[in-house]
């Protein structure tokens, strides 16, 4: 028969079919989600006697709930029936148990004087029952919520004078003496299980299953030093076990050393009630480990220290990479150093140029070359973008943009920079891209200045004296040419052939003349800036094929022949078609010049990335290893009697150079002395 619940004076509450008590307390609340996380796919209840005193209802917020009756019948053989701590019950209505359908796994609540609160439930759903683990995981989460009960009767000082008030209610209407003598001792009791947390961190299951399997070591020892828990990597460090070692003091476990750090550290620890930080070194197999150890004090309800807590993690790896790291900074400082003395005692400056964020980090040496203190220069790419003489900018940052596009591996240019006093000096940059992003787009490019002025003032006098000379001598050798040439001819009369062999050797040396004073108004033309180039899209293998056979006559007078098998059908150049085959002929007839008689020259066009390259190939004398480095300057020779009996003035390949870089392009040569040459050069494709 139901009866209606009365919570009013002293009356308590009385048992309803298919009814519990439920509490709204928010500490027992947080813990359902955790219940069900440690018990994936079953449902979780803390559930209250209904027929507890009323100040208790109060107390823990108690509110009845209707519930299924197979819930409600199995919370009374936890309360009524069951003397142990776990129970289960296989129910399948009312009246009729049976194996299947609807499993429970209970554990009783109790109170400090072990009388039964209610009972953490968990609704299996028909799920396999509990294993003889699971049963004491749900017994370890059952302490817990009677821990949360007793901290939330017992913490709060408005609620202090309501102990006695429960200790007395919970006395059980068929409480014997011993029982009623137990609860007017609770006082006593109560401060015990305040005091001592061994049992509420020793059948913790789930926080021990976190701690053992986190890679840093835990121990928690109590007031003296006795250990109370140590998680599985402790064990590992130390050689122990928890189950040996709980009740131990830590000097019987830890060496003479390292125990004396530890009395001194938790001294202090205890002391402050401040948690302390230190290193540690531990003796392992393998040798000594560095550990950092954070300990920390335990505080009881009342704000009284307990015990000790400490975590300690292996940070000799960490130490290790820390010294090297300090080593390796050690050696680049010492190595920026070097650099910087280097490039300070050469005078160049250098800047290193973040592309997409369109900063530039300059050297001192560089701000100084301009006459500016080292800050009064920002990180601005417009720093140097906008210091560029206005008649120098279109083809030095045609160059620049030849490097982004990869179509040359690096970029050497001369230009004109404006300086702090608003005057110019000539600066030869040299710069690359030296990172690029997975697109292939330009992230970093790094160069460096040096100043080139004093060498631009003298090549400007020697230019203008050549320049001056050519023109003055050009005119009069071109007649006298013209007059050996008709002599030479024999048109006027006929000439002895003594005279007739001196007229041709005139004629000859006049003809190497007007080729040397082409070569100096070309060369000067190069210095100043005034070469004309009609850069256009010309196919390469066409212009190969006209300067052979432009050459081929003087090829044929040293008994040289030329070979030309292209596999290309067609390579599209950007360049100035003229220039191209200057520079081709000047290659062809050195190569002609300086190979053995009977031999061929071999020309090979090639398809490299975003160029064509050309190789001229002799099997002649090759280039003595010395003057290698000098070979494209100008008048250089390596043998001057030899040079002269071949004919040549020396700045062919000088000239060859510039054209080609005034095209965007690269020229170069192997050679190996006594087996030959290769000189090569490549244009960007059209």
């Amino acid at each position: 028969m139901e009866k209606t619940i009365s919570l009013q004076g002293g009356q308590t509450t009385a048992v309803l079919n298919a009814s519990i008590s439920l509490s709204s307390l928010p500490c027992l609340a947080s813990i359902i989600p955790i219940v069900e996380l440690a018990f994936p796919n079953r449902r979780a209840l803390i559930a209250f006697r209904a027929d507890l005193p009323i100040e208790i209802n109060e107390c823990l917020h108690l509110q009845v709930a209707q519930v299924p009756i197979e819930t409600t019948e199995f919370c009374r053989v936890l309360w009524y029936d069951a003397p142990s701590k776990t129970a289960t019950l296989t129910c399948h209505d009312q009246n009729s148990p049976v194996s299947m359908n609807g499993k429970f796994s209970g554990v009783p609540i109790r109170w400090a004087d072990s009388q039964i609160l209610g009972a953490l439930i968990l609704d299996h759903g028909g799920l396999a029952t509990q294993t003889k683990s699971d049963n004491h995981q749900l017994a370890t989460l059952a302490s817990w919520v009677e821990a949360e009960i007793l901290k939330y009767v017992t913490g709060a000082t408005k609620r202090i004078s309501l102990r006695l008030s429960l200790l007395e209610n919970l006395q059980m209407p068929d409480s014997d003496s011993a029982a009623n003598k137990q609860a007017s001792e609770m006082p006593s009791m109560l401060r015990n299980q305040i005091h001592d947390n061994h049992h509420a961190i020793e059948n913790n299951g789930l926080l021990k299953t976190v701690i053992d399997c986190t890679a840093s070591y835990v121990h928690v020892r109590d007031i003296n030093g006795r250990y109370l828990y140590v998680n599985k990597e402790y064990e590992r460090v130390f050689k122990c076990k928890n189950d040996d070692i709980v009740g131990m003091h830590y000097r019987e476990i830890l060496p003479p050393d390292l125990a004396d750090d530890v009395y001194r550290v938790e001294r202090e620890m205890i002391a402050s009630a401040v948690p302390q930080r230190t290193e540690n070194i531990v003796q392992r197999d393998d040798g000594p480990h560095t550990y950092l150890v954070i300990r920390s004090p335990l505080f009881g309800a009342d704000g009284e220290i307990i015990g000790t807590c400490g975590v300690g993690m292996d940070i000799s790896q960490k130490i290790h990479m820390e010294q090297e790291m300090a080593k390796a900074l050690a050696s680049l400082k010492i190595s920026e150093e070097r650099w910087e003395f280097a490039l300070e005692g050469s005078g160049d400056g250098v800047w290193d140029w973040d592309i997409p964020a369109e900063t530039c980090i300059y050297s001192k040496q560089w701000k100084k070359m301009l006459g500016y203190a080292d800050d009064e220069i920002s990180d601005s790419i417009k720093e140097w973008s906008d210091r560029i003489h206005p008649d120098d900018e279109a083809e030095l940052m045609a160059a620049v943009e030849a490097n982004f596009q990869g179509m040359t591996t690096s970029f050497s240019h001369e230009y004109r920079f404006r300086c702090k006093d608003g005057s110019y000096i000539w600066i030869h940059d040299r710069a690359m891209v030296v990172k690029r992003d997975d697109n292939g787009r330009p992230v970093r490019m790094v160069g460096t200045h040096s100043d080139i002025s004093d060498r631009k003032n003298i090549e400007q006098l020697k230019a203008e004296f050549v320049s001056t000379v050519s023109h003055e001598l050009r005119t009069p050798v071109t007649s006298i040419r013209g007059a050996l040439g008709i002599l030479e001819s024999e048109l006027l009369c006929k000439l002895p052939d003594q005279a007739l062999n001196l007229i041709k050797v005139a004629h000859r040396n006049s003809q190497r003349l007007i080729v040397l004073l082409n070569d100096i108004l070309d060369m000067e033309k190069l210095m100043s800036g005034k070469m004309l180039m009609d850069i256009q899209a010309v196919d390469l293998r066409e212009i190969i094929e006209q300067a052979i056979d432009e050459n081929k006559d003087f090829a044929a007078s040293f008994h040289i022949g030329f070979k030309f098998s292209p596999s290309l059908s067609e390579c599209l150049v950007k360049g100035d078609p003229e220039r191209i085959k200057q520079v081709l002929t000047n290659l062809l007839s050195n190569a002609a010049k300086f190979s053995h008689s009977e031999d061929v020259v071999v020309i090979r066009l090639i398809k490299e990335d975003a160029h064509f390259k050309v190789a001229v190939i002799d099997t002649g004398e090759g280039i003595p290893e010395y003057f290698q480095i000098h070979i494209f300057e100008a008048f250089a020779q390596a043998n001057s009697s030899n040079t002269r009996q071949q004919g040549g003035t020396g700045l062919g390949l000088n000239i060859s150079k510039k054209l080609i870089q005034q095209m965007h392009g690269e020229i170069g040569f192997e050679s190996v002395f006594g087996k030959g040459s290769t000189f090569w050069f490549n244009l960007p494709i059209a």
